[in-house]
C-alpha cells in the first residue's frame, strides 16, 4: 500500500506538471470557495470521522487516541501497556503493529472469536487468518472477545465480560480506538449545489465507509461518467 501510494502522489505531481491540474494543500474546501471558482463537476472525497463513543466515562482522556494517528505519529503513544478497542482491519493492525515493536498489547472485542474473525477476514482476506494463528499467538497480543469497553481510568480501562457480567481491568499507558467510522455525509451535503447536480458526486468513505479498493473503484466509476 505504501507503493500505491507513492504511485498516486508521482501521478497527482505529473497531471499537475503536465496538464496544468492544481492542487491546494493544507486547504479546507468550503461551499464558499468552490461556488466561486464555477466548476463544472464536483467530486466530494472527504472521508469519514472515528467512531468515538462519548457516553463511556473517560472516553476524553489524554490516553486515549484515534488508532491510526498514533500509527501515523500525529499523536504521541508511549509506554508498554496498549490497550486497543475493536478488533476490526483498524484495531487489529494497531495491535500488530505495536505487537511487533515489544509492547504489551490487549484487545478488547465486543463481538464473540468466531464473529469477530470472520468480519475481519471479509475485510482483509487471508491477512486474517496469518494475524490470528501467526502473528498474534507469537508476540505479546492479549485478545478480549465478547468483552465491552464501560471506563477509561487515567492508568486502566474497566472492561465487562457481555456473557458473564465479570468485570475486570486492563492496565494501560494508551488506548487506541479501532471501533469503526462514520461518513462525514452532513459535511458532504454542503457541496452537493457546488456544481450541476448531476456531475456532483460522492465517493470513498464519505459515501459509506470500506475498503481502499472500493473507494478507489468508486472514484474510477464516476469519472468515467463526468
Amino acid at each position: 500500500m505504501k507503493d500505491y501510494c507513492k504511485w498516486l502522489q508521482y501521478q497527482a505531481g505529473k497531471y499537475a506538471k503536465q496538464y496544468g491540474a492544481r492542487i491546494l494543500m493544507n486547504t479546507a474546501a468550503t461551499k464558499e470557495m468552490l461556488d466561486a471558482e464555477n466548476y463544472d463537476a464536483v467530486i466530494i472525497a472527504i472521508g469519514a470521522d472515528p467512531v468515538i463513543p462519548k457516553s463511556i466515562p473517560g472516553i476524553d482522556k489524554p490516553i486515549v487516541a484515534y488508532a491510526p494517528d498514533a500509527e501515523a505519529g500525529r499523536v504521541e503513544c508511549g509506554g508498554q501497556n496498549i490497550v486497543v478497542i475493536g478488533a476490526g482491519s483498524v484495531g487489529i493492525e494497531a495491535a500488530v503493529d505495536y505487537g511487533l515493536k515489544g509492547r504489551h498489547v490487549e484487545v478488547v472485542e465486543m463481538m464473540p472469536r468466531e464473529e469477530a474473525f470472520w468480519k475481519l477476514f471479509m475485510a482483509t482476506g487471508n491477512s486474517a487468518r496469518e494475524m490470528y494463528e501467526l502473528i498474534i499467538p507469537e508476540h505479546d497480543i492479549t485478545m478480549h472477545h465478547s468483552t465491552k469497553l464501560l471506563e477509561v481510568k487515567d492508568h486502566s480501562v474497566l472492561c465487562e465480560k457481555v456473557d458473564t457480567g465479570e468485570q475486570f481491568e486492563i492496565p494501560a499507558d494508551k488506548v487506541l480506538l479501532g471501533m469503526g467510522q462514520v461518513a462525514r455525509k452532513a459535511e458532504a451535503d454542503t457541496f452537493r449545489h457546488c456544481a450541476p447536480e448531476h456531475d456532483v458526486h460522492l465517493v470513498g468513505d464519505c459515501l459509506k465507509a470500506a475498503k481502499i479498493s472500493e473507494a478507489v473503484n468508486g472514484a474510477f466509476q464516476k469519472c468515467l461518467h463526468i
